[in-house]
């Protein structure tokens, strides 16, 4: 993100002003979230360690905990959008099948935010986390009508952390030795 100060590069964290040349993505949704893709000036040969860095500890806790952020932010953006919309005379906020979506997702949400901050999951479970924060934001993008599926609409957020929840869950099965 562009208001990062620090970035993760072979093995130790980098200063973004002294050894990281940016330059803004040219995918739309991307750009008003503050994306941007950066390049270190810094040789990789010059911080590698022998062997590949592991990334810190709680990182996987941590972008879970970032992506389930980003979900809670959507379902209230939900919530703020129908408040005032009626159908029928009646808020589409009371209708029972809109009702019955939001509450599924929050379920969803206070188990997931139960299961980080009661147990220390595994990576299994967290590969099991992602998706759900996955399918629970697909959920609430449904209420934006077509709008929550535009590269520029306000499931751009939901876009990003499904991007980060792929590149970044953890493996469950054992590379092979090469």
């Amino acid at each position: 993100m562009a208001a990062a100060r620090r970035i993760w590069h072979g093995g130790t964290f980098l200063r973004r002003s002294s050894a990281v040349e940016e330059r803004q993505l040219g995918a739309p949704v991307l750009e008003p979230l503050g994306v941007v893709a950066v390049r270190c000036t810094v040789p990789r040969s010059a911080v590698r360690t022998s062997r590949p860095p592991e990334p810190p500890a709680d990182w996987p806790l941590g972008l879970l905990g970032l992506r389930l952020g980003l979900s809670e932010r959507l379902r209230d953006a939900v919530i703020a959008q129908l408040r005032p919309r009626l159908f029928g005379g009646t808020p589409l906020l009371q209708h029972q099948l809109l009702r019955g979506a939001l509450a599924d997702v929050t379920i969803e949400h206070l188990e997931i935010y139960g299961m980080l901050t009661e147990t220390q999951p595994g990576p299994v479970h967290l590969g099991e986390l992602h998706r759900r924060i996955g399918r629970a934001d697909r959920t609430l993008l449904r209420s934006f009508g077509a709008a929550g599926f535009l590269a520029t609409g306000p499931g751009a957020p939901a876009y990003v952390s499904e991007l980060l929840g792929d590149l970044y869950q953890p493996r469950t099965m054992p590379e092979p030795d090469q």
